[in-house]
């Protein structure tokens, strides 16, 4: 297994969208963009909410 076609190489070339995989790659690091974009918008609310909650007397 040393060397070899590259596994995106080949898979893409098993499917036929060789020639779309600049598309492809674009594609996948925006919803990887936007997922983290979402995780941090979740994480503030949650933050914000957290902020707002008022604080039992100790």
């Amino acid at each position: 297994m040393i060397g070899g076609d590259h596994d995106w190489n080949y898979l893409l070339d098993r499917l036929n969208l060789l020639n779309q995989a600049e598309s492809l790659g674009r594609f996948v690091f925006v919803v990887g963009v936007l997922t983290i974009c979402a995780g941090l918008v979740l994480l503030t609310s949650e933050l914000v909410r957290h902020w707002n909650e008022p604080q039992p007397d100790e």
